[in-house]
């Protein structure tokens, strides 16, 4: 906005031996109409104090027709990056969150410490950091296009509740025998430990019962709908081996929907929604069984810890799994322990092919100087 400093008042008000100033502000401009600031030490102080404050007020006239509000933020935020999937609604979930707190400010009015104490209010950990998250991406925008600070830190991520595996056979099978007709996929993911994005798209033509393998050819997600050829990384198609037991189940389930297009279809057809399945069918199971609550994500944790207590291959459990090793180490590197006898025996016989006469076991220790002059 184009406009100059008119009007300008420069004075000592009476009593007071310090200068002060007034002026007008021009129509149309947000604020007092006579901005006024006093306690200056000369005349030209005030003068220059009144010039300076005129700018401060026209810069910010001129930011308020060009900057948008949070809330105006939020809905270029949402047109420009509209997500798809379950965890759009999170993202809505938490846009909404910032805007009950923020929508009317103005995105460079948002400061660092307004959000701090902001966020310290939210109920718990998980909020903390999930709307911190958010709201980080979102200002993230605002700094590219209107060349803000972003004035969002994303807090501490809280440590994810360990998921329980089942610990024998015989708890598997109650809660596969509860759920009834969906037993068998209880017992079919327990023996391959796929996602639940991959067994519920899973296609009769990706098992073939003569090699015993499983291809995951397609992810589904509710919301989100079917990827084809697509795992949960893009290359992580893959093919896996499958037990006798797998194979079994996998029978079971065709006879009972030898029609289907789908290894695991919905009662009604079609793709399980798995939210309403958990709350449905998966809880109430879990409950009648007589086990602690935990998500179906327990199958495939199943899988991975029943096979470190039988083998250490981290790499093979990984290519299964469809994950990297460093995943692996990262949720079930304390089961590797079971294996320090089988690991020691395999060193104990690589070495012992290396092994001369000047290795062996002795009571007196290597003199010094063999080891200065070797």
């Amino acid at each position: 906005m184009n406009a100059s400093l008119t009007d300008l008042q420069v004075f000592k008000p009476n009593g007071d031996s310090r200068w002060a100033f007034r002026f007008r502000l021009p129509d149309g401009v947000a604020g007092p109409r006579r901005p006024m600031g006093r306690g200056y030490a000369t005349k030209r102080d005030a003068k220059e104090a009144a010039e300076r404050r005129f700018e401060e007020i026209m810069a910010d006239a001129d930011a308020s027709t060009t900057l948008p509000s949070v809330s105006g933020l939020i809905r270029e935020y949402r047109t420009l990056r509209p997500g798809k999937g379950g965890g759009k609604e999170r993202v809505l979930w938490a846009l909404a969150k910032f805007e009950a707190g923020f929508g009317g400010t103005r995105i460079d009015k948002v400061t660092v410490r307004e959000v701090e104490l902001w966020i310290a209010t939210l109920p718990n950990a998980s909020t903390r950091w999930e709307v911190s998250r958010v709201g980080r991406q979102l200002f993230a925008q605002a700094a590219r296009h209107y060349g803000i600070t972003n004035p969002v830190s994303v807090t501490a991520q809280p440590r994810r509740e360990e998921v329980k595996p089942f610990q024998t056979l015989e708890e598997l099978e109650r809660v596969a025998i509860e759920l009834g007709e969906w037993g068998d996929a209880a017992r079919f993911v327990a023996a391959t430990g796929m996602r639940p994005e991959e067994w519920i798209p899973l296609e009769p033509g990706d098992i073939d019962e003569q090699a015993m393998t499983v291809t995951i050819r397609r992810t589904y997600t509710e919301g989100k709908g079917l990827e084809q050829f697509v795992g949960k990384t893009r290359g992580s198609i893959r093919t896996i081996s499958l037990s006798e037991a797998a194979i079994a189940v996998y029978r079971s389930q065709r006879q009972r929907h030898p029609d289907s297009l789908l290894v695991f279809p919905a009662r009604r057809g079609g793709y399980l929604n798995l939210r309403n399945w958990r709350h449905r069918d998966w809880q109430p199971a879990l409950e009648a069984a007589g086990l602690d609550q935990r998500g179906p994500n327990a199958l495939r944790h199943t899988f991975a810890t029943w096979f470190l207590l039988q083998s250490d291959d981290r790499w093979l459990l990984a290519k299964l799994m469809g994950t990297g090793v460093d995943m692996i180490e990262l949720h079930y590197g304390h089961l590797i322990a079971p294996h320090a006898n089988r690991s020691r025996a395999i060193l104990d016989a690589i070495w012992e092919n290396y092994l001369d006469a000047n290795w062996t076991q002795t009571q007196n220790a290597i003199p010094i100087e063999s080891l200065e002059n070797p």
